[in-house]
């Protein structure tokens, strides 16, 4: 495999997930009374993501292709760590409405402490509850930002 080919699919990759992003921030609104909406962000997300892809479609088509270094491929453990942080993304977006913002990120932070090497047992716990529960607490409590609760333990 070459740089070329890379680009090419890495390009098209970034494309196709900015338009489905476009498409889903046209559904929001953009502005509200109070200023930007909630399609406000995935709007220019969306738009810059589209620029870069076109970048490196560009990039692709217009330098010469190169062989692929040796080490370009992480090693077995890179892989494993790529897993669970895809694994931990899947499971955040499957469980914040059913089980709440703070047990869904408990579950994220120490799934990926645990895969990033953290093994002594208090900063472990208590990066995970700080990055959970006491996110939780500061976005309802003292910035007024409505975090999922989840409907599991209501």
């Amino acid at each position: 495999m070459t740089t070329r080919r890379l680009f090419q699919t890495g390009g098209c990759i970034v494309m196709a997930g900015a338009a489905a992003l476009l498409h889903a921030s046209m559904q929001m609104p953009y502005m509200t009374s109070l200023g930007p909406g909630p399609g406000f962000f995935p709007y220019w997300l969306s738009m810059i993501l589209l620029l870069l892809g076109a970048v490196m479609l560009i990039q692709a088509f217009t330098e010469s292709p190169r062989a692929l270094p040796e080490d370009f491929w992480p090693a077995e453990g890179g892989f494993r760590r790529v897993l669970v942080v895809l694994g931990a993304v899947a499971l955040a977006a499957a469980g914040l409405n059913q089980a709440g913002f703070g047990p869904t990120m408990l579950v994220v932070n120490l799934m990926l402490l645990l895969a990033l090497g953290v093994r002594k047992p208090l900063p472990l716990l208590a990066t995970a509850l700080a990055g959970s529960f006491g996110v939780y607490f500061v976005f309802t409590h003292w910035l007024g930002v409505q975090l999922p609760a989840g409907t599991l333990f209501n």
